[in-house]
């Protein structure tokens, strides 16, 4: 095979093998070969773990599938299975028959990739993980351990050759010295230690043979930061993580709680990475956990498939339906369905929802659809909107304010993006636009959407004296007020310096820095802007509760602002919004909810997520009535639109990370948690 390389192709690897066929009942765990007790006892159970259905990494439509030799060399074949040498040697070049055949029936275009693992993985101690072994062992040891293994795949001829789990330098360099022992006509892939010293080297040993280097095994959030330590390398890059998960070898299970790739797969892309595939202990892809009891991503979509059709029939979009399916699935899952409802069926769900006529149960459910920052987007957008019609009979500043303040540098970038994406036009050109050129409150919203914020952990006691200086002379200490400086300060340093600065204010000058700001401001939105940022840094989850309750004390109920915190802050920090919420409040944010909302779904949903799956009981649900129809003025923050024309209504573009992002979501929903 020849895969061009920088040919924009994303190659799909499958992913824990071994954990896989502990699933379907062979006990691999305390087994020396791993995955490869597979070859020896049960290869007919490895062929349809490669084939069937609901595990089929070929059927999910993968470019690459690894063989199950990981762990398996001739001398554990001769000494755990008393095999002679030549047995030993067929069983590996047979791994590489199986994976082929199964690729043949099935007439897929798929590629065998020939897995070694190094040298501690055949110790069956958890040594791959740390390489404690290396300083004891020479290159010419390396090699000929390897050696025998090497020699039998590639007489199979195996379209890659996958080095995984490499934990040193010098094993990975002894591994590329010892390819070119074994020429062949096809380029070889081999990722070892992510260092960019070794795997310059591992290059530098090879240039022709090795097409990509990358990080395996490691956890789904490092992966990025570890490739970007290679960036300056002219080679692809490999993601194969793990659930961010770690081996006991003594006990023979994985430690801590597996988390999914899939939310982490688009920043692969971005990231440049052209080979994703996962790893051990695969809840890193699609595991049972948050409310649903199992997460049968083609069971689920076919059924809400059957429920759409029925709706297009009867001419309808039963949103009532809709939000109460969507509520029994964490945020990843969610965004599953709905890419695989396209990808499968061609039901743009997102679009359905957008053109129902508005109403807080179309805000809620699409809510449900999106990622948080397309929410914010959305939101951002329509209220940009509603001021630029003159549709509303308050300021929104504090509102957008409020929506880009959470976000981190990274995620200002993807708003951004975002925002450009849905509506084809910058953000920024938008505020000045609404807000106008020179206003005080677009600088800031354009300074906020910089994204240049310091983002060090800590601050400095003397900084903090200096610039808390600087904010007493840009304000009370000179005639006039000069706003750059506060804008500049508040935006960019971080959230504990700016703490720690407002500290050294209220010490140094004898009052808090919010007074000084109501005193020097001219504005009343200006100044409340800017006390909303001091008490955002003072405790970002008091803020939160805050705006959730006054959300909840409004004739008629701000709903958008309650859904954008709730849904949005869902996988954030809703418990921490929630504890604060309950102790300033003395009630719990779930029986505010409960008390209050008066459209039944809209606050099921709401329980759920606040409490982590605990429904509302019967009697509660007679006290409230369906509506998703139900509105409340159109001035009122609660009916903004979650879009603006109809031809906004379509959703992001599609690219090429997209649609690669749907093609991984269709290989990691047929995994399961190990």
């Amino acid at each position: 095979m020849n895969f061009t390389r920088n040919d924009n192709k994303i190659i799909l690897i499958d992913g824990g093998l071994g954990t896989t066929l502990h699933e379907y009942g062979l006990a691999v765990f305390d087994d020396p070969l791993w995955s490869g007790k597979a070859l020896v006892k049960e290869q007919e159970l490895l062929a349809k773990v490669h084939r069937e259905l609901e595990f089929s990494f070929v059927q999910a439509k993968c470019d690459v599938i690894l063989t199950a030799t990981y762990q398996v060399t001739v001398d554990n074949l001769m000494n755990y299975h008393h095999l002679s040498n030549e047995q030993a040697e067929e069983i590996i070049y047979n791994s590489v028959k199986i994976a082929r055949n199964v690729i043949d029936e099935e007439k897929a275009k798929c590629y065998v990739a020939a897995s070694i693992g190094p040298y501690g993985a055949a110790l069956s101690d958890g040594s791959e993980f740390n390489g404690w072994y290396t300083d004891s062992m020479t290159i010419e040891q390396f090699k000929d351990w390897h050696r025998p293994r090497l020699a039998a795949l590639t007489r199979a001829q195996p379209d890659f050759i996958a080095f995984e789990t490499i934990p040193s330098k010098k094993e990975a360099e002894a591994l590329v010295e010892l390819l070119k022992e074994f020429p062949n006509d096809t380029k070889t892939t081999a990722h070892g230690e992510p260092i960019e010293e070794a795997a310059a080297s591992v290059c530098l040993k090879s240039p022709d043979q090795i097409i990509a280097v990358g990080v395996n095994c490691v956890h789904p959030e490092t992966v990025v930061p570890l490739i970007k330590q290679m960036n300056k390398m002219d080679r692809d890059f490999i993601a194969y993580p793990n659930a961010g998960v770690t081996w006991d070898p003594e006990t023979m299970t994985f430690k801590n709680e597996g988390r999914l790739i899939a939310p982490f797969i688009r920043s692969y892309i971005d990231a440049g990475i052209k080979y994703i595939g996962g790893c051990c202990n695969r809840q890193s892809t699609i595991p049972s956990f948050g409310h649903a009891a199992e997460f049968d991503y083609k069971r689920d979509t076919k059924y809400l498939c059957k429920k759409l059709k029925h709706c297009i029939a009867a001419h309808t979009l039963d949103l009532d339906f809709i939000l109460h399916f969507l509520s029994s699935y964490t945020c990843e899952q969610r965004i599953i369905l709905v890419r695989d409802l396209e990808f499968e069926y061609e039901y743009k769900l997102i679009d359905m929802v957008l053109e129902r006529p508005e109403s807080p149960m179309r805000s809620c459910t699409l809510a449900m659809l999106v990622e948080p920052i397309e929410l914010y987007v959305r939101d951002f957008r329509d209220l940009l909107t509603l001021k630029q019609l003159k549709q509303t009979n308050y300021d929104i500043a504090r509102k957008l304010v409020e929506i880009l303040l959470p976000l981190d540098n990274e995620d200002i970038q993807k708003f951004k993006e975002t925002y450009e994406n849905l509506f084809e036009s910058p953000v920024q050109n938008d505020i000045d636009i609404v807000e106008g050129i020179e206003n005080l409150i677009a600088n800031l919203l354009k300074q906020l959407l910089q994204g240049k914020r310091y983002e060090e952990c800590g601050h400095s006691t003397t900084v903090a004296k200096n610039i808390a200086k600087k904010l007493y002379e840009a304000g009370e200490g000179t005639p006039g007020i000069d706003y750059d400086t506060f804008i500049k300060i508040f935006t960019r340093d971080t959230f504990a310096q700016l703490s720690a600065i407002f500290d050294a204010y209220e010490d140094k000058y004898g009052r808090p820095i919010q007074d000084a700001i109501e005193r020097e401001f001219h504005g009343k939105i200006e100044t409340e802007c800017f006390q909303d940022i001091v008490e955002y840094v003072r405790s970002p989850s008091i803020y939160h509760a805050k705006i959730l309750r006054q959300a909840l004390d409004k004739t008629p109920i701000d709903y958008l602002t309650l859904i954008r915190t709730i849904i949005g802050h869902q996988d954030k920090d809703l418990h921490e919004i929630c504890l604060e919420y309950s102790k300033v409040y003395d009630e719990t944010l779930d029986q505010t909810i409960k008390n209050r909302i008066d459209i039944m779904e809209i606050k099921r949903l709401f329980v759920l997520i606040i409490t982590d799956g605990h429904d509302i009981t019967t009697s509660e649900f007679d006290q409230v009535r369906f509506d998703q129809s139900h509105s409340t003025g159109s001035t009122s923050p609660g009916t903004v639109s979650t879009t603006t024309s109809t031809a906004n209504a379509n959703g992001m573009k599609r690219n090429r990370s997209q649609e690669a992002f749907d093609k991984f979501v269709n290989v990691f929903k047929t995994m399961r948690p190990h």
